[in-house]
This record gives C-alpha cells, structure tokens and sequence, in this order.
C-alpha cells in the first residue's frame, strides 16, 4: 500500500507542523439544510445511480418533493450527532483498464506473475449511492462558502473553485509567460505530477492535526471526527464483456 509504504519511509520525521491562517469567524457549526435546498439539489444532481441505489436515481429526482424532507432530517442528524451515515461509506469499485487496446498489443510480462501484470493495467473506479453524494454536496457548499467568504483558499488555485478550471490555470500560465517574454526576461515553467495525491493522503494524520488543531486554539472549531474518514467499505464488481 502507498500510504504504509510513506508511513515506513517517514516514521523517523518530526510531526507535520501546520500553522493557522487568521480568520476572524470561526467555523464552528454547519447551518442546517433546508427541504428547498435538498430539492435544489436533487434538481441539479446528474441522474446516475448506484448498485447500492435502492431506487433509480430518475425516480428520486421526480419525486423530490417527498423524499427531500427525509434526506434533509438524515443530514441535520448527521450534523447534530458529528457523524457519517455508515450507509453512505459504502462503495462499488469497477476496474477500467487503463489502455483497452493494452493486451492486444503487448504480451503478458514473463518476469512479474500474470495477475500482478494485470492488476497494475487496471484503474479503480469507485461508485458511491446517490443519497451519499447528495450527503456531501451539502457539506461541500457550507464549507466553500466560508473558504471563499474568508479567502482562505491560495490566490493561485483553480482546482475545485467555482468559476474556475484547467482553462483558467492554463491562461493565467500563459499570460504570465508572455509578460515574461516581452520584457526580455527568460521564463521558466515547472510542473510537478500531483496525479496520485489523493492515494497518498493518511487519514490518521489528517484527523489528529484536525483534532489537535481544534484543542489547540479553539474549543468551537469544526474538526474531522474519525468517523468521516474510518470504518469505510467497498466491494469490486467484475463485468464479463
């Protein structure tokens, strides 16, 4: 595992240390969702679904008007009670091959076993239910608000920001550089492969530099609880073509 394999290479290393920003109001509870804003939301939301799906997502979105109220009342319980639904940490993973052309063309390696071989041309594809997505959203819009409301996010960042994308990264990029060219300087440009980064993202430090950070400075901010990010389940589904 990459994450055990970090943890190996890392045990000697001093803690992780991590300095607050200044912020003048603190986040230290979620507002409550409304049955509007779950039905807003159930209007927007694409209509995929799930095998964990207990029903087809086109039906949930027509019938928003009943069942809105029950996801709003599961997700302000999950707010009250600083926990995950176990129901909504559950997964499908499908394997995709990487390259579909990739056996055709090259053969199995003679040096590594054949299942190994084949599990490294293959990408997980994970599949969450649509009540788990939906579960998220809310708590992906309360936290924008404030990160945006409070410029806490790097000035520079266009990944996951409204109004922002690889097009905006890629103009300011190129922008700067013909700044840079026009007057008369050498520009230089360096990128770092960041691909995995969510593969490599240790929970338990994650929720101890939370939580440290919650008893270190205020007693009313908002840490992860364990529970957001433990206690997860997946089941890989094959599909015979």
């Amino acid at each position: 595992m990459k994450i055990e394999r970090i943890r190996t290479s890392t045990s000697a290393s001093s803690p992780p240390r991590i300095d607050d920003r200044i912020d003048s109001e603190l986040l230290s509870e979620f507002q409550p969702v409304t049955t509007d804003e779950i039905a807003k939301l159930l209007v927007k939301s694409p209509a995929k679904q799930c095998l964990l799906d207990p029903a087809p997502t086109w039906l949930i979105k027509q019938c928003s008007d009943i069942v809105s109220p029950v996801i709003a009342a599961i997700r302000n319980a999950s707010f009250d009670q600083v926990t995950f639904p176990h129901c909504c940490k559950k997964a499908i993973i499908r394997p995709r091959l990487k390259k579909p052309n990739f056996f055709r063309h090259k053969p199995i390696s003679t040096t590594l076993p054949q299942s190994t071989c084949h599990v490294a041309s293959y990408r997980p594809i994970s599949n969450r239910s649509f009540l788990s997505k939906v579960v998220e959203k809310v708590v992906d819009v309360r936290l924008s608000d404030h990160m945006n409301r409070h410029h806490l996010l790097p000035v520079f960042q266009s990944a996951y920001r409204l109004h922002h994308s690889t097009e905006t990264a890629l103009a300011r990029i190129i922008n700067d550089m013909i700044l840079v060219v026009d007057d008369g300087r050498v520009g230089a440009l360096t990128l770092l492969d960041l691909s995995v980064a969510f593969d490599t993202v240790d929970h338990s430090v994650l929720t101890n530099v939370t939580r440290n950070n919650n008893n270190n400075n205020n007693n009313n901010r908002i840490s992860i609880p364990p529970s957001v990010v433990t206690s997860e389940s997946d089941s890989v589904c094959l599909e015979r073509r």
